[in-house]
């Protein structure tokens, strides 16, 4: 009885010691070397339009079908784009001509339509649209040509977590990273990203605590992850380290020296609870923003720091081969940006990305404020492309947004 007892606690410690190094494995393996990214002010000749090989715009057509006011998320594949729009609607476009193609899905609580569909992703291994319907708690799958495949398999405990998803990506091996919402109340999901597997099971990823919402929840950051090729990337919680996530190894990209150091999570929650005063108190104090935005093709990551609302973007541009950083200010005067998007210097309102380009959106207000603010009145502007202008000067300024293709 003796020897069966210690057998049992040899194989339970055994056991343990297994468990224990599959989750070393998904964290950041000890002793590695992470390069840091230093940044300098770009030059007033810098021309960020020029590390591209072309740049493509387009107006999405308005149909009576087809009518968006805002954007969330465009996802390109195969010559057509797909656009999530904040209105809940999910749209398909020709990606050469802006034409309207058809809906992806419908809504509805029956099988192959969403509830709310919180944000959409590529996954590359099974060809098909993602839908993460966070009040379904539930991923949908739909064909490039809108037809339903069915839903991805999820566990009770991974299902839960879809309910807290604002933003997610799929990698090419077939593995979804979560974004997930900070709570105000104590749960059992207090990460800040969940690694879902195919098989339906998942793992918790970085966690908010002991930051917490002020009141429900709260989303922390706008696009948290990119595709790269090796994987996903993102950035953790309060932190200027960029990752890989590659299988089930989460490991540092870069670290990125913006100048000011990082807050603390515990200095964070000792001014009270997660919220933009909050944090631009700790600016102001000398600390960090926030990392809200990556993006990222096969040449360059763009980083973009929490907004303030009187105060332009922060952007960060990294180049992949060299780790050389560039920083671009950015303008809360949309002439102002405006002028710096025809000369090349800016690339405004990036709203997504993949391997072979950045796409940043404009809604029909920027048709206007080209038109009404910058050649009508004649400011001295050099354009990057003359075709800028002729672009739009034929935009509808009663239309639907444009979007701009920075290829690579």
């Amino acid at each position: 009885m003796k020897h069966t007892f210690i057998r049992l606690l040899v194989l339970f410690c055994a056991g343990i010691l297994v468990v224990s190094c599959r989750e070393q494995k998904k964290s950041t393996p000890a002793g590695v070397d992470v390069k840091e990214v230093t940044f300098k002010e770009a030059p007033k000749d810098f021309l960020i339009a020029s590390s591209f090989k072309n740049i493509h715009m387009i107006q999405l057509e308005a149909t009576e079908e087809s009518l968006i006011s805002d954007i969330k998320r465009v996802v390109d594949v195969d010559g057509k784009v797909y656009v999530l729009t904040r209105n809940n609607e999910i749209f398909c476009f020709d990606r050469a001509t802006g034409k309207y193609i058809r809906t992806i899905g419908r809504l509805g609580e029956g099988p192959g339509e969403y509830v709310s569909a919180r944000d959409i992703c590529y996954n590359e291994k099974e060809k098909c649209i993602c839908v993460v319907d966070y009040y379904k708690g539930a991923i949908h799958n739909y064909a490039l040509d809108g037809r339903f495949l069915g839903d991805r398999k999820l566990d009770e405990e991974t299902a839960k977590g879809v309910n807290l998803t604002f933003f997610a990506d799929c990698a090419p091996d077939g593995n979804m990273l979560l974004s997930l919402s900070m709570s105000a109340k104590k749960t059992s999901r207090d990460h800040v990203y969940m690694m879902l597997r195919p098989d339906g099971t998942s793992t918790g990823v970085d966690v908010f605590s002991p930051v917490k919402a002020e009141i429900g929840t709260i989303e922390v950051s706008r696009h948290p992850i990119a595709k790269s090729e090796d994987g996903l990337r993102f950035f953790k919680f309060l932190n200027d380290t960029i990752f890989t996530l590659s299988g089930d190894e989460v490991v540092p990209f870069c670290k990125l020296n913006l100048g000011r150091k990082m807050p603390d999570k515990k200095i964070l929650a000792k001014t009270g609870p997660y919220n933009l005063l909050n944090t631009a108190k700790l600016y102001k104090s000398g600390y960090s923003l926030a990392l809200c935005e990556l993006y990222e093709d096969k040449n360059y990551i763009l980083v973009l720091t929490e907004p303030l609302t009187l105060q332009g973007r922060e952007n960060y541009l990294i180049n992949k081969k060299t780790l050389e950083g560039i920083h671009i200010k950015g303008s809360a005067e949309l002439a102002v940006e405006g002028v710096m998007f025809l000369e090349g210097r800016l690339m405004p309102s990036v709203i997504d990305s993949n391997r072979n380009e950045f796409i940043s959106w404009f809604a029909p207000i920027w048709i206007e404020c080209m038109r009404d603010d910058i050649f009508a009145k004649n400011l001295d502007v050099k354009l990057y492309k003359k075709e800028m202008r002729t672009f739009f000067e034929k935009a509808d300024p009663d239309g639907n947004p444009c979007l701009v293709f920075y290829e690579n």
